[in-house]
């Protein structure tokens, strides 16, 4: 190795100490999506800026209330049914912002771009299928309960799921 190589070796080192990045909470938190590209693998499920909070409570209230689940089971299939509706909505909004700020680029020489929308089309693909799929388990579900039930103070009391609490499916990690 050279002498220039080991110079730069112990500059990168020094200059290494310096830089070590955030450290305070507000500090982390404003830099742990910095390489995120499209989040339809995220670990997060609601997103600063583009996404609200407040809408995805709504859309789970409004599963919960529609599909009314009674049993644990029920429970799971509605959360997960709403996490990948959620996740679907993102995929689909993705994609008509990508088309609508690259429609003169589409074709790009490297072809990134296409390959961004097939990425973005992958992913929306996976999250429909999961989605009907949960859509025929609940009704599945429901179709084997022996006889029905009128929903009761207590159907609405289960707790809701929280973004924080949701983890991505082993499908989608």
């Amino acid at each position: 190795m050279s002498t220039s190589s080991l110079r730069r070796i112990e500059a990168n080192r020094r200059n290494a100490q310096k830089s070590t990045g955030p450290r305070t909470p507000e500090g982390k938190a404003k830099v742990r999506f910095n390489a995120l590209k499209h989040g339809l693998s995220a670990k997060h499920l609601v997103f600063a800026g583009p996404e609200d909070e407040a809408d995805f409570r709504s859309l789970h209230v409004a599963f919960r209330t529609h599909f009314l689940p009674r049993t644990r089971t029920e429970v799971e299939l509605v959360d997960q049914f709403t996490v990948t509706s959620w996740r679907l909505q993102r995929a689909r909004r993705l994609e008509t912002d990508f088309l609508k700020s690259h429609s003169d680029q589409l074709f790009d020489p490297e072809g990134r771009n296409m390959r961004t929308l097939d990425t973005i089309s992958l992913h929306e693909a996976r999250l429909d299928r999961r989605f009907h799929r949960l859509l025929n388990d609940i009704r599945r579900w429901k179709a084997l309960e022996a006889k029905p039930v009128e929903p009761t103070a207590d159907s609405h009391s289960l707790q809701l799921l929280t973004p924080s609490e949701a983890s991505p499916s082993p499908a989608f990690s």
